[in-house]
């Protein structure tokens, strides 16, 4: 079909763009490492495809704890399945001690069906107020800022 064709296209353009992509949101890798040094699981999850997902990871040479996508687990946002995925890879089984981040209204909605919390960062396409209207626990500039944002833990120690 037509959809089929373009969507094919789509994944092709997608693969050229993203395929040697090295540069992330400043602080992302500082913000990954301060939180890994307190014992706190980072998980990455996108609507992206699996391929693109972990070439992504590994190209920005991010240490995850798991990195998912839609497509490997077979259902996209709104749908909580990456963020219970993420819960089950690393034995966290209180979603009050999960934090949902992301750059998006469908990420903040995925987040309220997995009951985690959520926050919402002003990096992405969607303003402050469309962020706000779909009622995150919290928004923040960047994730750079999120080390500020909860009590984490002092040290995994």
């Amino acid at each position: 079909s037509e959809v089929d064709k373009l969507f094919a296209l789509f994944k092709l353009e997608l693969d050229k763009l993203t395929a040697f992509m090295d540069t992330e949101v400043v602080g992302t890798s500082a913000t990954f490492d301060a939180l890994r040094k307190r014992g706190v699981k980072i998980c990455v999850g996108s609507g992206f495809p699996e391929h693109v997902v972990q070439g992504i990871v590994k190209n920005m040479g991010w240490a995850v704890d798991a990195a998912f996508s839609s497509e490997a687990l077979g259902a996209g946002r709104p749908d909580p399945v990456m963020v219970t995925a993420a819960m089950e890879r690393c034995g966290v089984t209180d979603p009050r001690r999960v934090v949902k981040v992301g750059d998006t209204v469908v990420d903040v909605e995925e987040g309220r069906n997995a009951g985690v919390f959520t926050v919402s960062v002003l990096t992405g396409t969607q303003s402050r107020e469309t962020l706000a209207a779909a009622g995150p626990d919290c928004i923040i500039p960047s994730v750079a800022d999120l080390p500020l944002v909860f009590q984490w833990p002092q040290s995994s120690t």
